[in-house]
């Protein structure tokens, strides 16, 4: 079948999509819109909660659905939930309580669909977040969330240079839960088993789409397992050299339009 086989993109955002003024670049916008407009699917892939994602979808006027909380969430085009799973509030409050006992150098964010609360008001992490994603935490209380509420994603603002640090000892201590990098400072921490590649499995699944039909963009390790499941994966030039050493096709950094570059030569 050839580049005609390929019916869905799925992207990371950050250091992928977006440049490093977190804005699309034109060639690329006029790529993915070429690329839906044909009636193929696009899938925004992210740790983003929905509130960072919306302001990227309205600026670039994207025909997309969307895989937001590191793969809590998936959202159609339309801003229906299809699919939703995320932690109990004990399980966030015996994370953050083993953060707080072994004193670990790192603020914290904890997200719903609906909810993004935070830790402080003043963070310089949290403070920066909210200004990369164009959206503010909804609370700095985590009574904030009701007893029954799905949390899909605890985001920890961890100090430069001790991510691996925290990692570490987070992974010890929380065998269970999905724990991965998303940059040198942002440690991302979802339910079991969830991850951008579980989400990638269920939306395909929900659509009827073979995994050997899609293609991924990424750029981190939490980008890793997506990148593994599809059919055509795709490592960005700017990606940490241990993961680009894993994939055949390393295409452009993202402020040279890797994804671009990518897709003239996957559909020529």
């Amino acid at each position: 079948m050839g580049s005609t086989k390929y019916r869905v993109i799925f992207t990371d955002i950050d250091g992928t999509l977006l440049n490093s003024d977190h804005r699309i670049s034109e060639k690329t916008v006029t790529a993915l819109k070429t690329w839906t407009d044909s009636g193929r699917e696009l899938v925004l892939a992210s740790s983003r909660g929905i509130s960072g994602i919306e302001p990227i979808i309205r600026r670039y006027d994207l025909s997309c659905s969307v895989i937001a909380l590191g793969g809590s969430v998936i959202r159609d085009e339309d801003g229906r939930v299809l699919y939703e799973a995320g932690m109990i509030i004990e399980t966030v409050k015996e994370i953050l309580k083993r953060v707080r006992l072994e004193n670990l150098p790192a603020a914290w964010s904890a997200y719903s669909v609906e909810k993004w609360i935070a830790n402080s008001k003043d963070d310089p992490g949290i403070l920066n977040e909210a200004s990369i994603v164009e959206a503010s935490p909804t609370g700095y209380d985590l009574s904030l969330f009701s007893d029954d509420e799905k949390i899909g994603k605890v985001l920890l603002f961890c100090k430069p240079g001790t991510i691996d640090m925290v990692e570490e000892s987070l992974k010890g201590s929380f065998p269970e839960l999905s724990i991965a990098k998303s940059s040198d400072i942002l440690l991302e921490i979802n339910p079991k088993g969830i991850t951008k590649a579980s989400a990638v499995h269920e939306y395909c699944r929900i659509k009827g789409i073979a995994l050997e039909n899609t293609i991924a963009f990424g750029d981190n390790y939490n980008d890793l397992h997506m990148l593994e499941t599809v059919g055509r994966p795709v490592i960005m030039g700017n990606a940490p050299a241990d993961l680009r050493s894993r994939f055949d096709m390393i295409t452009l950094d993202n402020d040279h339009d890797g994804i671009a570059t990518a897709l003239e030569k996957i559909m020529c």
